[in-house]
């Protein structure tokens, strides 16, 4: 509300400066996953009051929010920091909102929501390797599947030039919605009018927010979201037979036991730019962490980020082509897992190349784990290790020391008065300084309460800067692995803040110059305020690199120059 939507208000602010707050981000990725943001923990009515020093804080509380949240949900935001939120370039924010429009619009492509999906299954393919394809690979395959079905003889590849003249959107419309719509006359040569055709047919059952220049100019990006509206309105294909019905039973499909574990990990490495050896294009991104870590390259790929240099990549197959592969790459997991000191007893490459899903999660908690307090021990600046007794002392001194504090001492991680959520509460509090909103917390003595206090605290642990990857469900069941790497987030954003040149505390963000979309508009001009563009002297990115053909590698940067004596800003 007062922020949307920015075209019909002349006075309000443009998207890119709407945006500055914070606020329009929150709640777009709260639309994805409702508990990754806590409405309650926004800061809202703050966007143009720039005078007000205690708004400015609380913009950057949103901005640190609405970061953390991201990448909670699966988004990328490397060294964005809520400065450069507040600064709102258009680049940043464009990127930001595509990937938040392309979960919610992919979101329910899937073979929980969809096991019909089934359909698409190509050659010998299995159900598990079709869950693990990611969501525009899925909607061409939709795509062609109906094609096939119409008899046409057009396959697409892609969402660019293979639907700019719209005949397979004409082709693929008739298919799902048959004599509901109007022939499309793909005799016009004007592909505009040609494409508003589709849109006019579209338009009767959904909104589709892409124009017709759009297609006729192949813009992959919006043709990709208006397959997905597509798809989503009427996915167009029978039920699966009783024997796809039951292996599909027999999937592991809902975020639940360790699949919520599951989920933890994947997130967190897609959030570490780990690459997988020297020459790679990307870093490693997966969907599935047991389909994809079964042939050892992402896991690899992980060690070394954990521990630069320890990886033979001469020796390891970044493209296994037989078991064979697989298993000597899950060896190499193993050997370089026993010099970083993981305890892999019973462990094989066998077992990797299994899929063993137990034992992969054992092998990335211990890696999480061991990047996690090697991060703290190089923030506290003593070179003195960070072990889990020292985590809960440093957590049970800052509660205590904390004026509103209620909560006593913590005995151990696996404490189960943390079921309340009041006691990571009030350790974000005590990081963070004036960050909860005390009438919003409870007791946590109902069911109810606790789920909410939990949620609470998470939202409030990414407004201090913490990144944070577990849920409110870890929180009240007290799993003594999230709550570890709750406690040790807080304390890094705590340490971080105060380290020069590293990501900036909500202190320094707030005490910098104030961004132009939080100023108050001048009373003689109603025009939005100015974007900043780059100097004419920037130099130019790197040309990219041709992209690799697996599916978890992402393009990896220019090399960066030469550090200066002191450290610069992230």
């Amino acid at each position: 509300r007062g922020v949307l939507p920015p075209a019909h208000d002349p006075t309000a602010p443009p998207l890119f400066a709407a945006c500055a707050d914070g606020v329009l981000l929150c709640r777009l990725i709260a639309l994805v996953d409702p508990d990754s943001v806590d409405a309650r923990a926004i800061n809202f009515g703050v966007l143009g009051k720039a005078a007000d020093r205690k708004a400015t804080f609380k913009v950057v509380e949103n901005c640190n929010l609405a970061i953390n949240a991201a990448v909670d949900v699966g988004c990328r935001v490397t060294n964005i920091g809520p400065k450069d939120v507040m600064n709102h370039p258009p680049h940043l924010i464009l990127g930001l909102l595509w990937q938040v429009i392309r979960l919610l619009l992919t979101a329910k492509i899937s073979l929980k929501e969809h096991p019909e999906m089934a359909r698409l299954l190509e050659g010998d393919e299995t159900l598990s390797q079709l869950l693990a394809l990611p969501p525009e690979k899925i909607l061409v395959r939709w795509l062609n599947y109906h094609l096939a079905a119409a008899g046409s003889e057009r396959r697409v590849r892609g969402f660019g030039r293979d639907l700019q003249d719209s005949e397979v959107y004409a082709i693929v419309m008739k298919q799902l919605y048959g004599s509901e719509i109007k022939p499309v006359d793909l005799s016009v040569p004007d592909l505009t009018k040609r494409a508003q055709q589709v849109l006019d047919n579209a338009g009767r059952f959904f909104a589709p927010f892409i124009k017709a220049r759009d297609v006729a100019a192949a813009n992959s990006k919006l043709n990709l979201a208006f397959v997905a509206q597509l798809f989503n309105d009427r996915p167009g294909l029978e039920a699966v037979e009783e024997d796809v019905a039951k292996e599909l039973a027999g999937l592991d499909l809902d975020d639940a036991g360790d699949t919520r574990e599951a989920r933890t990990f994947k997130l967190w490495i897609n959030s570490l730019e780990a690459w997988a050896g020297p020459n790679a294009t990307d870093a490693v991104q997966i969907r599935d962490l047991f389909l994809e870590c079964c042939n050892g390259v992402p896991i690899l790929a992980v060690m070394d980020k954990v521990q630069p240099g320890c990886v033979p990549w001469k020796k390891v197959k970044l493209l296994p082509k037989n078991r064979h592969h697989v298993v000597e790459n899950g060896n190499h997991c193993v050997t370089v897992g026993k010099k970083l000191e993981l305890v892999l007893v019973n462990i094989g490459g066998v077992d990797i190349a299994d899929g063993n899903k137990k034992l992969i999660l054992a092998v990335m908690w211990q890696l999480m784990r061991a990047q996690t307090i090697d991060m703290l021990k190089q923030l506290k600046g003593d070179g003195t290790a960070v072990a889990e007794p020292e985590l809960i002392a440093w957590a049970n001194a800052k509660v205590a020391g904390f004026a509103k504090a209620t909560s006593k001492p913590i005995r151990g991680l696996n404490d189960k008065t943390l079921a309340t959520g009041r006691y990571c509460i009030e350790l974000c509090a005590a990081v963070g300084g004036d960050v909860v909103d005390w009438d919003l917390v409870t007791p946590g003595a109902t069911a109810e309460d606790r789920a909410l206090n939990a949620k609470y605290a998470l939202s409030i642990a990414r407004k201090v800067g913490a990144r944070v990857f577990c849920t409110p469900d870890d929180i009240v069941e007290v799993k003594p692995k999230m709550i570890l790497l709750f406690v040790a987030a807080l304390w890094q954003a705590e340490l971080e803040g105060a380290q020069p040149g590293r990501r900036p505390s909500v202190m320094a963000a707030a005490a910098s110059p104030t961004p132009p979309a939080l100023r108050r508009p001048s009373a003689t001009t109603s025009s939005p305020p100015p974007i900043r563009r780059p100097s004419a002297n920037a130099s130019s990115p790197p040309p990219r690199r041709p992209s690799a053909p697996a599916s978890w590698i992402k393009a990896k940067p220019a090399p960066s120059p030469p550090a200066p004596s002191a450290p610069g800003p992230r």
